[in-house]
């Protein structure tokens, strides 16, 4: 564009301007779909498109070196005014509304936009111009249209709503506006669903949905603060057929509703109570059901009313009950006293028989007389009936097991205990004293078998001692494969660990788990033992406490666990092998599992189907290092003195001999008070007892603990050892708190004699 110098001669250097314009530049402005205008500082036109000229009627010769006063353009002069001093002020003008006279004398409205620029030392003024007309018009209508829907709508009494379908509401009328009791402008741009309790709101979120889904009117009810509330939904369709808004009109439909909302209610009422009941109620008149509520739909096996109502109400009951309940019907409705409550048995669709309670009313009908029947179903009262005499029974066998398993262990002791006394009359080259040394294993046995008896019956608190493992997994192997076609293959560490246990309860475990693996292979074959040092930390799984431990793993090749039912192995009572003496009880791997948790141990299992199965058992270390023997002065020893309390004679007469044969002096009392009385003698004489051995249970006498706590009365200092064949008590596991110093249970031989008094009292030279 040429520069424009401002003079006198201006309108002669705007022709030349104007001519200068490029050819192509007045093409792209010419296309603009606003009119566009150049002016100089003076407001004369030097440039319009052809937009202005198709817009305004004047062509560019009539309007170029003049300006818009000069050509009546502007209509409003205030208008023109306030456009002058925003461009001397500010420079610009960014789209003010302006009133234009066109050539034809036409105002039209439009937005105009002005910006003052430099060009060299010239300054201009370039300018758009959008016709806004027809725009401005249709907004004048449609506010003239809202004005009059809006005194239409506020006319009706009835609610009116328009909302888009997410319940923001675009207008409404008063109507609504005070049963919502708000201002009618809060209501605008709010969600209706705001207004309304979430309940409600839930509801009619779903009839918008449906209306908009099905593209269809639809008309709902409801009930609100004591109102009924008829609502007519009309989808509102866009041009493209889909809805764009909701239009809602409300009517309170109450005085037209009340009469038979009250009888909907009280019927409502009356099925909300039948059909909510917890028992099974039928109606049948004429012997056949009439009614039959979702409970007794349920009970008798039926999957919707209309299986059962139709049928006889015999039908329910089981074919050997059915004289029965029809004798009492008859009777019943000629006005016999008859039982209203009894016990039949019950017949599902499916055939299946349970045990029910059935109380019957007559009811009186429209159509006669009816009997209404409740049913409850007693199939889990009888259950659990039968399992209270269970557990009854279970307790009774746990106290006539504890009593046999400490009578059977009073007789090991004697057995034991000769054993080993007639041991020490043999010498060990002697054949009888190999013998004598195979009886004393199978007492043992018969140990592990009442504390086995024991365990089932109430648990078994544990004993713990520390034992060498390598020897008892071997012995309790052996012993549960002999006569088997099964045998074992032994890969045991060299320098395992001690662990600290209840002997009688590991070899349980260990014989528990090498008879699983034994019964998985039928056919013979070769379980693995493998036993090792291992330290776990923490993290390790299962959750272990860090640490030593020593790992037991049993392993055989048997037909494997189905993995659905490895979760499960150690449940009491699952068995794979089904109920009974021959098969299984369930009960040794929960038992195993049980005992290995109460050592603070973990016990798990890898299966595999046609490979075989691994058992991994771990039991803390026991690392504690036996204190070395005090050196007394080279002098000659003292025996030490011991009393030994037990109420069977053979315990008293075999503990005095093989104390004797460990070097005790030894005193023998068979009751309680005997056994205080020896105590404060002997305290008193000078010559106390370095410890007391009592019995825990004495017949028709006080046992070991109330012995001690007598003596302990007299001398704080005493030393006592608890004995017991009820290995299940909780005085052995927990002595200490009850003052013992060790504690050992029968029946027991010289090795764990000598160890616990060795513990509690070490002996001097």
């Amino acid at each position: 564009m040429a520069r424009i110098k401002i003079s006198k001669k201006t309108p002669e250097k705007i022709r030349k301007v104007s001519g200068n314009l490029k050819v192509t530049t007045k093409k792209i402005l010419d296309a603009a779909n606003v009119s566009l205008v150049l002016t100089d500082i003076n407001g004369k036109y030097i440039y319009v498109n052809k937009t202005f000229e198709a817009r305004t009627g004047y062509s560019g010769r009539e309007v170029i070196g003049k300006t818009a006063r000069e050509l009546s353009i502007f209509a409003d002069d205030e208008q023109y005014q306030k456009l002058h001093e925003e461009i001397a002020g500010k420079g610009f003008v960014h789209e003010m509304e302006m009133s234009i006279r066109v050539k034809s004398g036409e105002i039209r409205n439009c937005l105009m936009s002005l910006e003052v620029m430099k060009e060299g030392k010239d300054v201009l003024v370039v300018g758009t111009a959008s016709d806004i007309t027809r725009h401005k018009r249709a907004r004048e209508d449609l506010l003239e249209s809202e004005e009059k829907f809006s005194a239409l709508i506020n006319a009706i009494t009835e609610g009116v709503l328009l909302m888009n379908v997410d319940g923001t509401i675009v207008t409404s009328n008063e109507t609504t506006a005070q049963r919502l009791e708000k201002p009618l402008d809060k209501l605008i741009g709010r969600s209706i669903y705001d207004f309304i309790p979430v309940d409600v709101a839930e509801r009619r979120k779903k009839w918008v949905e449906q209306i908009v889904k099905s593209k269809k009117p639809g008309i709902f009810e409801d009930k609100r603060e004591g109102h009924f509330m008829e609502h007519s939904i009309y989808p509102v369709l866009n041009e493209k057929n889909k809805v764009a808004m909701i239009a809602v009109f409300v009517k309170d439909i109450t005085e037209r509703r009340q009469a038979g909302e009250r009888l909907k209610e009280s019927e409502e009422r009356f099925r909300s109570l039948v059909e909510e009941s917890p028992l099974a109620i039928n109606i049948a008149r004429n012997g056949v059901i009439i009614f039959s509520n979702t409970t007794s739909i349920k009970m008798f096996g039926y999957k919707k009313q209309s299986e059962i109502v139709g049928r006889p109400v015999l039908d329910i009951f089981a074919p050997q009950c059915r004289d029965d309940v029809q004798d009492k019907t008859v009777r019943r409705e000629s006005g016999e006293d008859v039982a209203g409550s009894y016990e039949a048995t019950g017949l599902k669709k499916n055939g299946m028989e349970f045990p029910m309670q059935v109380t019957v009313k007559l009811l009186n009908l429209a159509e006669g007389t009816a009997d209404i029947a409740f049913y409850e179903d007693l199939t889990l009262r009888k259950l659990i009936e039968e399992e209270i005499i269970k557990m009854r029974n279970l307790e009774s066998i746990g106290i006539l097991a504890g009593g046999i398993a400490h009578d059977f262990n009073n007789l090991l002791m004697g057995v034991t205990g000769y054993i080993e006394l007639a041991k020490m009359q043999v010498p060990p080259e002697n054949r009888a004293c190999s013998l004598l040394a195979e009886a004393g294993k199978i007492a043992d046995h018969g140990k592990d078998l009442t504390q086995q008896l024991i365990t089932f019956a109430k648990g078994g608190e544990p004993v713990k001692r520390a034992i060498k493992v390598t020897s008892v997994l071997k012995d309790v192997s052996r012993f549960t494969l002999t006569g088997s076609n099964v045998k074992c293959e032994y890969y045991l560490q060299d320098d395992l660990h001690e662990i600290e246990v209840d002997e009688s309860q590991f070899r349980q475990v260990i014989h528990n788990i090498v008879l699983n693996a034994k019964e998985a292979m039928p056919g013979g074959g070769t379980i693995m033992i493998r036993a090792g040092n291992v330290v776990m930390r923490e993290g390790d799984a299962p959750p272990f406490s860090p640490g030593n431990y020593v790992q037991i793993a049993i392993e055989d090749k048997g037909a494997g666990i189905a993995q659905e039912n490895i979760p499960k192995i150690f449940d009491p009572y699952f068995s794979t092998k089904g109920m009974g003496i021959k098969k299984g009880m369930g009960l040794s791997l929960a038992i195993a599992y049980s005992i290995v948790r109460r050592h603070s141990g973990h016990i798990t299992v890898e299966s595999l189907p046609n490979i075989g199965t691994s058992f991994k058992i771990y039991f803390p270390a026991y690392l504690q290092k036996a204190a070395p023997a005090e050196k007394g002065d080279g002098g000659t020893s003292v025996k030490k003195r011991i009393l030994f309390m037990d109420d069977e004679a053979f315990i008293r007469n075999i503990g005095q001999e093989i104390l004797t044969h460990l070097g005790y002096d030894v005193k023998l009392a068979q009751d309680g008070n005997g056994a205080i009385l020896f105590y404060k003698q002997a305290k008193r004489s000078g010559s106390p007892f370095d410890c007391v051995i009592l019995d825990l249970t004495m017949k028709g006498g006080i046992g070991g603990k109330e012995v001690l706590r007598e003596i302990l009365s007299f001398d704080p200092e005493a030393k006592a050892i608890i004995s017991s064949g009820y290995t299940d008590d909780s005085v052995l596991s927990n002595y200490v708190s009850f003052g013992f110093k060790g504690a050992i249970t029968k029946p027991y031989n010289i090795d764990e004699l000598r160890n616990v008094l060795e513990e509690v009292i070490p002996r001097k030279k």
